[in-house]
């Protein structure tokens, strides 16, 4: 995706734009905190939410490391998630488009990662998780899911 030109489409008139609007092509929809995005024929929907995911979280299942869940659940002030927006589009091929995009949009302020399939939550560490992102099976290399869970 890093290079890939998108073509941003945007509401004309005063109307807001629907999934019908979109052109051929790699092309972002929308606007802030969220946007439709369709890469390589597929669908994605990225939020990027200046706002605490939720208050009062709690942890999603007993394996969570719960030091790094109590940093994530007071110290967080904002949130993004990357989704294949169709279930049956997920692929290896997905994976790394969600990983570039999570990879472009990852500031240093960055806390942890989650993967909802696996109930994962990992801390950040920005260049090795880049470098984890930009992996084969990224999200094997990040939260350590065999590739066969993809």
């Amino acid at each position: 995706m890093t290079g890939t030109t998108f073509q941003v489409v945007e509401p004309q008139g005063g109307r807001r734009v629907t999934a019908t609007d979109l052109p051929n092509g790699n092309v972002v929809l929308g606007g802030p905190p969220s946007f439709l995005v369709q890469a390589e024929g597929d669908l994605f929907l990225v939020n990027s939410v200046p706002t605490p995911y939720v208050a009062g979280l709690q942890p999603a299942s007993e394996g969570v490391d719960t030091t790094l869940f109590g940093k994530v659940s007071q110290e967080h002030q904002a949130w993004l998630s990357v989704e294949i927006l169709h279930p049956e589009a997920a692929s290896a091929a997905n994976y790394r488009i969600v990983a570039q995009i999570i990879g472009e949009l990852l500031s240093g302020d960055c806390l942890a990662l989650f993967h909802p399939e696996s109930r994962k939550l990992v801390a950040v560490d920005a260049s090795e998780t880049l470098g984890k992102l930009r992996a084969p099976h990224p999200i094997a290399a990040v939260f350590g899911v065999a590739p066969g869970l993809l």
